[in-house]
């Protein structure tokens, strides 16, 4: 493909739409507070030694919630896990705009550790899903263009995040801090924190708390409108595995000459137009054509099988020399 029909072929799949934005606005959040947490310490809490409090936490917590998340998800599907892990990073940024001592950091850096991981580990896995129902719907494996695209999003998260932070402390008068680096005065004049304006102090806290909130409700907004349910999911496993079985007895349907990457169902031939189904094609829709044409290949298998017997019986009886008669 190239790169036009690339973008359009990504940009027409609704699901991957919801999963790589899921991908852009939460990192987004996490980026814009893991960037600017040293100047919230440093400026509002009066303590820049307290972020090396916070870290700690924020990574302890989530290496002991991740395997937490996980049973989790075996129970319940991505999306509610993600909107419960969304909600309590939520609520972590959101009530940072209003700490103003170490304690309450350090609580809410626990808060938002133990739901980290998910803004990151659940888009991830719901990429395969995205893979298996575009296999379905065009007959062809393309991770490398979906997985391609969707690591992107991850740099486009960072770009963005640092982008923002600067436009707006600049534009609420920010007053960045003499470098330290040169003359034994200039790193003395550096020990000296710079007076911040209110607007500049607000712009801190907001860039720490309600922004971030703001992204990871829009994210939490692209996975609760992720067109694959679990249910769903089970379902295209179901096909995709009765189409690469119905590849392997009839490889001369497949293409490329039995790749054992590509999936040639004949759900595929019955359901797709131009190489591409509509997304009104539901996966029942998708399972009855392909019970059908399993079922007309089985008729057509005992046919050719009848006409074999038949055969042979004739030339034994011809062979024989007794009358045969059909």
């Amino acid at each position: 493909l190239v790169f036009s029909q690339a973008v359009r072929t990504l940009f027409r799949n609704r699901a991957y739409l919801c999963v790589t934005g899921a991908y852009l606005f939460g990192p987004t959040a996490v980026v814009l507070v893991q960037s600017n947490l040293f100047m919230f310490c440093k400026y509002v809490l009066h303590d820049p030694s307290i972020i090396n409090k916070c870290i700690p936490c924020v990574q302890a917590t989530g290496l002991l919630c991740l395997p937490f998340w996980v049973l989790l998800g075996k129970r319940l599907d991505k999306r509610s896990v993600y909107f419960c892990s969304g909600t309590m990073l939520m609520v972590a940024t959101g009530c940072v705009f209003f700490i103003s001592t170490e304690l309450e950091a350090i609580v809410l850096s626990c808060l938002a550790g133990a739901s980290l991981s998910t803004m990151y580990m659940i888009p991830y896995s719901m990429l395969p899903d995205v893979i298996d129902e575009d296999e379905l719907r065009t007959g062809k494996r393309r991770e490398g263009l979906f997985v391609g695209f969707f690591t992107v999003m991850l740099k486009m998260s960072v770009t963005i995040s640092l982008t923002l932070a600067n436009l707006l402390l600049k534009t609420f008068g920010y007053v960045a801090p003499v470098a330290s680096c040169g003359t034994p005065q200039a790193a003395a004049e550096a020990d000296d924190m710079p007076e911040q304006s209110d607007m500049a102090l607000l712009c801190i806290r907001l860039l720490c708390s309600l922004i971030p909130t703001s992204f990871v409700l829009i994210a939490i907004a692209l996975v609760w409108a992720f067109p694959i349910t679990r249910e769903r999911q089970a379902t295209m496993a179901t096909i995709v595995a009765e189409a690469r079985r119905h590849r392997i007895a009839h490889p001369e349907g497949s293409q490329g000459g039995g790749d054992s990457h590509v999936v040639r169902a004949p759900v595929v031939s019955k359901l797709m137009g131009a190489n591409v189904v509509d997304d009104d094609v539901s996966m029942a829709e998708m399972q009855r054509a392909l019970s059908q044409q399993a079922m007309e290949d089985h008729i057509g298998e005992q046919v050719a099988d009848d006409s074999d017997a038949m055969k042979f019986k004739f030339q034994a009886g011809s062979r024989d020399g007794i009358e045969v008669t059909v």
